[in-house]
């Protein structure tokens, strides 16, 4: 059983009030010094744990935030987490792997039922979150904070997001401007809703620009199989696209079959992997990936920045508001350079290509 105020207050022949008291503030000059260093002894003797949930509660607030994720991103659940401790609040971190609306449900009213102050929730399926989900929300009235995508049915929901888009855009440009004759999205076939639509927009985003494209989908136990399959029937130059561990199938199978990276495949990996201690994939690769950088720790300070905001109500309530990531596109060792850097060297172009329909986004070689 734990130790209680009571429990101190009888082994000291003081008020439970005086106890309370003194183990909030030792320095209290209201009591005597010796009833002061009596209290503090009698509370470490008997091993008293302070209730900081009860405590808060009594001031109207838990300290308490709610994190709820599909799957564990170091580069993010850390950040968050480490932001909210500075900023004196506890973090409640829960996963829903499978993207059941069951699976989030539960997670959600979890969190409500511990009586977090806010909750920073992504999605595994924001375009089809249940009428039971949304009227948990409306009930529970705290602010919410939403990573990556807005959600159907909850326009009004803060949202922290990465801009995909351009992220794909700068992809796209920046293989074909390097010569490869076609480019490949890598799609594992049980991915979340969101990464479906976002193989869509690769797609079309590559038939804007005059690329052949195709998405190659699979399971990822057994994607270097899959790729090595395609490249065995497509001699081409290719460049590939795809997220974390994709990408290390794809240089995997390009090994595999003695294809050479980046001269016959470009490896492009979508997003990076980010640990603790600075320890990134793409940079312990060989060779180093290429990547779309999309900064999860930007992610999580944002995230927070406005979780807050919104608990100081600095801002009315009714004011929804959207934080746009920008993508960074790193060039390494497992692309091709650009074609302005080759003409700039040689003037000539690489055979068998065509410059491309659009000027490449800047991009950034390290």
């Amino acid at each position: 059983m734990s130790v209680t105020l009571q429990d101190i207050a009888d082994r000291c022949g003081v008020s439970r009030v005086t106890v309370s008291h003194v183990l909030r503030r030792p320095d209290n000059t209201r009591y005597a010094e010796e009833t002061r260093k009596k209290i503090v002894a009698a509370a470490r003797e008997l091993g008293y744990v302070p209730n900081h949930v009860a405590r808060n509660l009594k001031q109207g607030s838990t300290r308490l935030l709610g994190l709820v994720m599909p799957f564990n991103d170091p580069g993010i659940i850390d950040g968050i987490e480490q932001l909210a401790q500075a900023r004196g609040y506890s973090t409640m971190i829960q996963f829903t792997p499978m993207p059941d609306p069951q699976t989030e449900l539960r997670a959600l009213r979890a969190a409500v039922e511990r009586r977090v102050d806010g909750l920073i929730w992504q999605s595994a399926q924001p375009y089809a979150v249940s009428g039971a989900v949304l009227e948990l929300l409306r009930r529970a009235d705290m602010p919410v904070v939403l990573l990556q995508y807005p959600l159907d049915g909850a326009p009004h929901l803060d949202v922290v997001s990465f801009d995909w888009e351009d992220g794909l855009r700068q992809g796209i440009r920046h293989l074909q401007a390097a010569g490869y004759a076609s480019v490949l999205h890598l799609l594992s076939e049980n991915c979340y809703a969101p990464q479906a639509r976002r193989a869509d927009l690769f797609t079309h985003l590559a038939a804007e620009a005059g690329i052949p494209s195709r998405v190659l989908r699979g399971k990822l136990q057994d994607f270097t199989g899959v790729v090595r399959d395609y490249l065995r029937e497509h001699p081409e130059p290719v460049g590939m696209f795809g997220q974390h561990w994709l990408a290390l199938h794809a240089r995997n199978a390009a090994e595999s079959l003695g294809r050479a990276v980046p001269e016959e495949v470009g490896i492009l990996m979508l997003g990076d992997m980010r640990f603790g201690g600075g320890f990134q994939v793409s940079e312990m690769s060989r060779p180093r990936l290429s990547t779309v950088d999309l900064s999860g720790p930007e992610l999580a300070a944002r995230a927070v920045e406005g979780m807050i905001s919104r608990l100081r109500k600095k801002q009315a309530d009714s004011e929804r508001r959207e934080y746009v990531i920008p993508a960074r596109l790193r060039a390494r060792e497992s692309t091709r350079p650009e074609w302005s850097d080759l003409l700039s060297a040689t003037d000539e172009t690489p055979s068998g290509a065509s410059a491309p329909a659009a000027t490449p986004t800047p991009r950034v070689y390290t």
